[in-house]
């Protein structure tokens, strides 16, 4: 599988991870079936990182009120 075609998001709380979707020419894994899909990709890729607390979500959703 060629990395241009995959598109995976994950999500950690807690160093434990959550949710796992991978999609690749319309198939979709999820959980540790779609790690495998980021294992067994061959090319380079991009990560991005991004980490939100909590607190910042929910003072967000009422300033939107």
């Amino acid at each position: 599988m060629n990395l241009d075609k995959l598109n995976c998001s994950i999500v950690v709380q807690n160093k434990e991870m959550k949710k796992a979707v991978c999609r690749s020419n319309g198939n979709v894994k999820m959980g540790f079936e779609a790690l495998s899909m980021i294992i067994s990709a061959k090319g380079q890729g991009k990560i991005g990182v991004y980490t939100i607390k909590i607190e910042d979500i929910i003072d967000t959703l009422y300033a939107l009120d």
